[in-house]
C-alpha cells in the first residue's frame, strides 16, 4: 500500500509541470490593480534648513496600470504607471510613478500562477499642508509577488503583496517613504 501511495504521489508531482499555465512568447499582458492599504510605512521628512525630522504612518489609495511583453515563456518586460493619494492629519499628497518592470510567472496549474515582479523608475509628489504646497521628484523601486487565478485562458484575477521605496527631494526638503502594500487586480492576455 505504501508503494502505491508513493508511486501515486510521484506521478502527481510529475504531472504538475505538464499542466501548468505557461504565458507564451509573443503574448501581451495588460494589468490594472488597486490598493487600499495601511502602508505601514514611515515617512521621514528631513528639513534641510532647520534639521527637523518627523515620522508619520499613513493609509494610501493606489491605482496601477501596467503592460508587459513576453519574449520568452513566463518572463515579461514592460512599463508600470501608478497614481497614489494620501490624506494624513489634514495634509494631502498625490504621487505619480512611471518606470520599467519585469515579471516572472511560475505555473502552479492550468488555472493558477505564482508571480514575482520588480520595477524601478521616476516619481513625483505634490503635497499640500496648511494652505501651502510643495512638489518634488525622485526615484522609486518596488518588488513583490502574488497569485494569478485564470478563470479563462486570457484573463486572470490577481492578488499581490509589494514592498516599495520612494525618494523625493527638492532644495528645501527630502521625503523617504517605504513600506508594504496589498492589492487585488486583473490582467488580460493577448496572444
Amino acid at each position: 500500500m505504501k508503494k502505491i501511495l508513493a508511486f501515486s504521489a510521484v506521478m502527481l508531482l510529475a504531472a504538475v509541470p505538464v499542466s501548468a499555465k505557461t504565458i507564451g512568447p509573443g503574448t501581451f499582458e495588460f494589468s490594472g490593480d488597486t490598493e487600499l492599504s495601511y502602508f505601514s510605512n514611515t515617512n521621514e521628512f528631513k528639513d534641510k534648513t532647520f534639521g527637523d525630522s518627523e515620522k508619520i504612518d499613513t493609509t494610501t489609495t493606489k491605482l496601477s496600470l501596467s503592460g508587459s511583453y513576453y519574449a520568452i515563456p513566463n518572463l515579461g518586460v514592460g512599463l508600470l504607471v501608478s497614481f497614489e493619494t494620501a490624506d494624513t492629519e489634514g495634509d494631502k499628497e498625490t504621487a505619480t510613478a512611471i518606470g520599467p518592470q519585469v515579471i516572472y510567472q511560475f505555473g502552479l496549474s492550468e488555472a493558477a500562477n505564482v508571480f514575482i515582479a520588480a520595477a524601478v523608475g521616476y516619481n513625483k509628489v505634490e503635497a499640500e499642508s496648511d494652505g501651502e504646497s510643495a512638489d518634488a521628484d525622485g526615484f522609486f523601486w518596488a518588488v513583490g509577488g502574488g497569485l494569478k487565478f485564470f478563470p479563462t485562458n486570457n484573463f486572470s484575477v490577481d492578488a499581490m503583496i509589494q514592498y516599495a521605496s520612494h525618494n523625493y527631494e527638492d532644495s528645501d526638503f527630502e521625503v523617504e517613504a517605504s513600506g508594504f502594500g496589498f492589492g487585488v487586480g486583473f490582467s488580460v492576455y493577448l496572444p
